[in-house]
C-alpha cells in the first residue's frame, strides 16, 4: 500500500508531497477554496439574476473587480468563448454585455462598444442575437430582451410523463437534468423580469433592427454558426413544431 511516509525516490514520496501540499491548502475553518477557470457565463447570470430578483447594488471594489474579469478574458475578437483557449460565441458574449451594462459600464465604453460590434458583425455570418442558441434565448426572454415566441418548446409537463417513457427527463445526465426542471417551469410560466429602465437601451444595442419588429418565432430553429457543434437533427426540429401546434 502507498504511504505518506515513504523515503525519497519512492513511489511513495511523491504521494507524501502531494497530500503534504493539499493539507497546506486547507483553510481554518476545514474547506477547500480553489478558482474555476471557465468561462463568464456564470458571472453574467449572477449579475443578471441579482437585477432581477432586487438584491442590493454591489460594492465599488466588487463591481470593479467583475469588470476587470470580462476585460482580461475578452477574446481579441472583442467576444468571449467557452473557455480561454476558445474562439468567441454568440452566447457568452451577450450574456457578457447585459452584465457589463448592468454593472455601469457604458455602451460607447472599449469594452462593451467591442462586445457589440462583434455582435452585429457575426449577424452576416449566420449569428447575431436573434440566432443565440437555446440557453441564451431563454436568459433573454427572461429579462425581456427575446421574445418567449422564439424559444423552442420547453413543456414542464414532460416531467409528468410516466417515469418508464423514453424521453422522460429522469433519464437525463443530472446536470441537463437540474437546469431543464428549472428552464421548464420558467418556460411554462412565460416569467419575465425586469431590469429596469435599461431595458429599452439593450434592447437598441443588442439588434439592428427596431425591437417591436422583430419576428422572434422565424429565428427558433436559428444557431450562430460561431456557437453551433452539432446542428439539430431533422427529427428534434420537427417534434418542436409540433410541440408548438400543441402548445397554442
Amino acid at each position: 500500500e502507498l504511504t505518506t511516509t515513504g523515503a525519497a525516490g519512492t513511489r511513495e514520496e511523491p504521494l507524501a508531497r502531494a497530500l503534504s501540499h493539499l493539507a497546506s491548502l486547507q483553510r481554518a475553518d476545514g474547506c477547500w477554496e480553489g478558482e474555476v477557470v471557465w468561462n463568464p457565463m456564470l458571472l453574467a447570470q449572477v449579475v443578471i439574476v441579482r437585477r432581477v430578483i432586487g438584491e442590493p447594488a454591489l460594492d465599488d471594489e466588487t463591481r470593479a473587480r467583475m469588470v476587470r474579469y470580462f476585460r482580461v478574458t475578452q477574446t481579441p475578437e472583442g467576444a468571449w468563448g467557452m473557455h480561454p483557449e476558445s474562439g468567441p460565441y454568440v452566447f457568452f458574449t451577450a450574456l457578457s454585455y447585459v452584465a457589463l451594462r448592468l454593472l455601469g459600464v457604458p455602451a460607447d465604453d472599449p469594452l462593451a462598444a467591442r462586445a457589440r460590434a462583434f455582435l452585429r458583425a457575426s449577424r452576416a455570418d449566420g449569428g447575431g442575437v436573434p440566432a443565440i442558441p437555446s440557453w441564451g434565448k431563454v436568459w433573454l426572454s427572461l429579462v425581456g430582451l427575446y421574445g418567449w415566441e422564439g424559444v423552442n418548446p420547453i413543456p414542464p409537463e414532460l416531467f409528468l410523463l410516466p417515469s418508464w417513457a423514453p424521453i422522460h427527463p429522469d433519464r437525463f445526465y443530472c446536470h441537463t437534468r437540474y437546469i431543464y426542471l428549472a428552464i421548464s417551469y420558467l418556460y411554462g410560466r412565460r416569467f419575465e423580469g425586469s431590469l429596469g429602465p435599461i431595458t429599452q437601451d439593450l434592447r437598441d444595442e443588442l439588434y439592428d433592427a427596431p425591437y417591436a419588429q422583430i419576428d422572434f418565432a422565424a429565428h427558433r430553429h436559428d444557431l450562430a454558426t460561431s456557437d453551433l457543434h452539432v446542428r439539430p437533427g431533422p427529427e428534434l426540429r420537427l417534434a418542436w413544431d409540433a410541440l408548438m401546434q400543441v402548445e397554442r
